[in-house]
């Protein structure tokens, strides 16, 4: 029998990765796969990175904010200046370039778009947010069965995990097989529920071809401490981060984060920040 953590969306939330891992510990685990965006927007990116590789991951996938670093790394990102959230996304990889240091962002840089991963004679297969790109609202959960049938369609895996969208999930495609989501463990969000000041992962166990559990895990962390930290690292957009952590609900959406970047000059910033790769 092995117990599957699956964890992703840590977003430098290292207070929150920390009881995941320590829950994880508890729980007996085995195993570890890492689903992306470990990295961006909290305030302690290398921190989260190292206590991941740490546990020796079987898998360990690129997320959105990891393919901005190869973008910057490549010089393809360009044109960027009218678009809020591009803007963005170079400050807060800027952020964590500084922090990283250039072999850890490389290194995250080059993790692959996909992975599969074999327990107990069942096949996994992960990717971010769909297989063939890293980003975008293909996956989001109150997507159509036609959706969650293509994100299996180029697979013979039994199950399907991913991540990106900070929302758990429990699927099924029209052939019979499961697609889980974990939710976030530094940043999860939810319309209705009390969310705030907890870490979501999953928790799969397995035995001789048979899935014996999903157990959906929300672990309290110290939020007080992370914002503490957040602030003492002068983190860029932090009412957003603290208003997201606190409320449970997405805050980095183009309209406030373009006040934000109004606010602070954000884009002459960036635009002298992407230089510096």
């Amino acid at each position: 029998m092995r117990k599957l953590a699956v964890i992703g969306d840590s977003h430098g939330n290292y207070e929150a990765l920390k009881a995941v891992l320590e829950d994880a510990d508890k729980q007996n685990v085995t195993d570890y796969v890492v689903l992306g965006d470990i990295t961006n927007r909290g305030p302690e990116p290398a921190e989260c990175v190292t206590a991941l590789q740490k546990v020796d991951p079987l898998a360990w996938i690129i997320g959105n904010h990891e393919n901005v670093y190869r973008n910057l790394l490549t010089h393809t990102f360009t044109n960027f200046a009218e678009n809020p959230k591009a803007v963005m996304a170079i400050i807060t990889s800027t952020y964590d370039y500084q922090h990283l240091g250039e072999a850890q962002f490389e290194w995250l840089s080059k993790r692959p778009l996909t992975a599969e991963v074999e327990l107990e004679k069942i096949k996994f297969y992960l990717f971010h947010s769909t297989p063939n790109k890293c980003r975008g609202h293909f996956s989001f959960p109150t997507n159509t069965q036609e959706n969650f049938d293509e994100l299996m369609a180029h697979t013979d895996a039994d199950m399907g995990i991913y991540g990106h969208t900070h929302r758990y999930l429990m699927r099924m495609t029209s052939d019979g097989r499961y697609i889980f989501n974990p939710g976030s463990v530094g940043m999860p969000v939810s319309d209705r529920l009390l969310i705030s000041g907890q870490a979501s992962y999953g928790l799969i166990t397995v035995d001789n071809q048979r899935l014996i559990s999903w157990e959906q895990r929300n672990v309290p962390y110290d939020l007080e401490q992370e914002l503490k930290t957040a602030r003492e690292r002068q983190i860029p957009y932090y009412d957003l981060y603290e208003e997201l952590l606190r409320t449970g609900k997405f805050t980095f959406n183009p309209e406030k984060v373009q006040a934000e970047n109004q606010k602070r000059n954000y884009v002459k910033q960036a635009l002298e920040d992407v230089e510096k790769f």
